[in-house]
C-alpha cells in the first residue's frame, strides 16, 4: 500500500493526478484501485500534493518581480505615461515605461511618436 501511495504522489508531482490515474487504470486495474483508495485515505494531504504540483507548473511571480512592476507603475505614472491612453502608441509607450522604468529615471523619453 505504501508503494502505491508513493507512486501516486510521484505521478502527481510530474503530471496531473487525472493523467496518473488514467495511466494506472490502463496498466493495472488492481493497482489503480489501490491508488484511488490511498488517495482517498490521504485526504487533504493528497490535495496538498496536487496543489504543490500545480504550483510548480504555474509559477507565481516572485516578490522581486512584483516590486519591479510596482516601481515601474509608480515611475510611469509620475512621468505622465498613463495620461490619454487613447491610441495603441500611447498604450505601448506606457507598457514600455513600466517595464523599462529605470530608463525613464535616467531621462530617456519612451513616448512613441
Amino acid at each position: 500500500m505504501h508503494l502505491a501511495v508513493g507512486w501516486f504522489l510521484w505521478q502527481v508531482g510530474t503530471h496531473t493526478a487525472t493523467a496518473a490515474f488514467a495511466r494506472a487504470i490502463a496498466q493495472d486495474p488492481m493497482r489503480a484501485r489501490d491508488i484511488h483508495t490511498a488517495a482517498e485515505d490521504l485526504g487533504s494531504f493528497g490535495l496538498n500534493a496536487y496543489t504543490r504540483a500545480m504550483r510548480r507548473r504555474f509559477h507565481m511571480p516572485g516578490i522581486l518581480t512584483v516590486a519591479y512592476v510596482v516601481v515601474g507603475l509608480i515611475v510611469a505614472q509620475q512621468h505622465h505615461y498613463f495620461n490619454n491612453l487613447g491610441t495603441i502608441k500611447r498604450v505601448f509607450s506606457a507598457i514600455l515605461a513600466v517595464l523599462l522604468w529605470w530608463l525613464v529615471l535616467l531621462g530617456i523619453n519612451l513616448h512613441i511618436k
